[in-house]
Formats: structure tokens, sequence, C-alpha cells
């Protein structure tokens, strides 16, 4: 997967512009788009013609960035395992489905960068506009989608409701916004100021705005970390240590889930604490331990595990 340094040396050097015929790098694009599961997940290069349809059928966008030059091993094994698999493109189905291929140093890459896009692959929610809804980072397991997939649904949901609907739709959608990180939960336009002007939250509404608070949060921290930056990768971490010691929930988000562990185990790796390092190893267990492709990572976690137990890390 490309790193941000190399996209923004890409980006500096960008000309939009469209290649040559014969170009090897325009050739290289089209023998990606011609591939099956383009065909089959009805995914579309045109951006205007995937908001006329989300606007015609109702349906969010649901955008991939990926990359044929430079080479990305990780977008084509995620176009080859998942993205043409029958259980994907079911769950496709759903939405209007849209890919930008960014094909040589000449591309543009203002819609990668509106995405939020830290590198390739990229995937993201999109309203009728084009507008981000939700920026997905990049997983191989189709639960990924799906989570995500039910909240923005939710969230699309919601906003058609509250624009002629109750307070209390209207707090839901609040809620949902900020649980998607699309607004603060301070600041003079955040969530909980939005809040108090729609009346008192219901039992489940606070339950469920205490737990938006932490996914905006997390999901904040993470896209802002760069994980190879071990100094900022700690930072997050105690970050999340904070958070988890104040009796805040956990993130459901799983990609989030995922970055809030690893990096408070980074934090005990550093800190020779066996028990803080166990508990996210367990707690990510519980959550991946039975996919196939976690084998390997589960295998180092437990010999980092002994290790530190026998005090020799």
């Amino acid at each position: 997967m490309s790193s941000r340094p190399i996209l923004a040396a890409l980006a500096a050097l960008a000309l939009a512009g469209t290649a040559r015929a014969g170009d090897p790098l325009e050739e290289k694009k089209d023998a990606l788009l011609a591939q099956e599961w383009v065909k089959k997940g009805r995914w579309t290069t045109d951006l205007a013609a995937a908001k006329e349809e989300a606007k015609r059928s109702g349906k969010p966008i649901f955008a991939y960035f990926t990359v044929t030059t430079p080479e990305s091993p990780f977008s084509r094994n995620i176009e080859k395992t998942l993205l043409g698999d029958e259980k994907f493109l079911a769950w496709s189905k759903g939405w209007v489905c849209y890919v930008h291929v960014t094909w040589s140093e000449k591309s543009n890459y203002d819609e990668l960068e509106k995405a939020k896009g830290r590198a390739w692959p990229w995937f993201a929610f999109l309203d009728a506009e084009g507008g981000l809804i939700y920026p997905l980072r990049p997983a191989m397991a189709l639960q990924a989608f799906e989570e995500a997939g039910e909240r923005v649904k939710r969230y699309v949901e919601l906003s058609r409701k509250a624009e002629k609907g109750s307070d209390a739709e209207k707090r839901d959608l609040v809620i949902a916004a900020l649980d998607l990180g699309r607004i603060k939960a301070e600041g003079e336009d955040g969530a909980r100021a939005r809040l108090e002007k729609l009346g008192e939250l219901s039992a489940e509404q606070k339950k469920a705005l205490e737990l938006a608070e932490t996914n905006a949060f997390v999901m904040a921290v993470a896209m802002a970390t760069d994980t190879s930056d071990k100094e900022a990768h700690l930072a997050a971490g105690r970050k999340f240590i904070e958070h988890k010691k104040a009796g805040k929930p956990l993130p459901t988000a799983r990609a989030d889930f995922q970055a809030y562990w690893l990096a408070i185990m980074r934090v005990a790796q550093e800190e020779k604490d066996a028990a803080l390092y166990e508990e996210g190893v367990k707690a990510l267990a519980g959550r991946y331990g039975q996919e196939p492709t976690s084998k390997a990572f589960f295998e180092k976690c437990a010999k980092t595990l002994e290790e530190l137990k026998a005090g020799k890390k």
C-alpha cells in the first residue's frame, strides 16, 4: 500500500491530462478496468454518472480508489479475493459503485484527498452530490464493509426523516453524524451544542451519544496517526489508554477497534506491560481470531506476549 509521502510527492508533480493513445500506462489502467470484478460489480469510472444514478435511485455512492502506477499489490489482492467475491457482489448491489483509478503521475488526486484518502487502496461512502459521508480504510473482510454500510445507511435514512421529523429524530441524526465523524462532539456547532437545543435525550440516546463520541474520537486519532512513526503511534496509544481508564466504551468500527488496540499494545510492549498487552491480544482475538488471514498475526502476538511475561522484551 503506497504511503502518504509517496502520494504527496506524486501530487506535487500532478498535471491533469489524458494519456496519449498507445501509452502503456493508459493500457495498464484499461486492463484493470476490463477485469471481471469491474463488470460484475457494475462499477463506473464516471463520478458525474454515479451522482446522477445516486439521485435517481436514492442509493449512496460506494467509492473505491486504486492505483496502477506505482503498483499496489494490496489493491490487486483486494480486487482478486474480495471485490470479485459473490458475497461482496451481493452486498454492493445496495450502492452505486464508483471506481477511481490513479494510473500515472499525471493523475488528478483531488477526489482521493476529498475522501480523506491516505494511501491506496482507499474506500469511501459519498452522497448524491459527491460529498463525503464516511471514509473507510481498506480491509480484507466483508464484515468491515457491511458494518460501515449499515452505519452509513442509518445516517442517510435519519437525514431524510429528520428533514420534517420530530426533535427526537433530529437528535438521532446528530448522534449518527457524530458517530461517523462528520461533526465534532464539542464546540459551538458540535454535537453537544446541537443536542442542547433539541431537548432531553432518552436513556437510549444518552448511551448512543457516549458510543458515538468514542467512535468519533478514536477515528480522528487513528486517521491522523502514521503507524510507521513510532512516537506518533505511541502517542495515539497513550491517548487511547487514558480514554479506556476513563471508563469509556470501546469503538465499534472495525478499523478503529483494530487501530485502538494495536496502538495500546505498542505502548504495552514499549513499557513491558504484559497484562495490558495480553488484554489487547484477547480483545483482537475475540473479534478477528477466526479469520484465516489473522493466524500469522496472532502467532507473532503469542510469541511477544511470552517474551514479555518472561521479561525478555
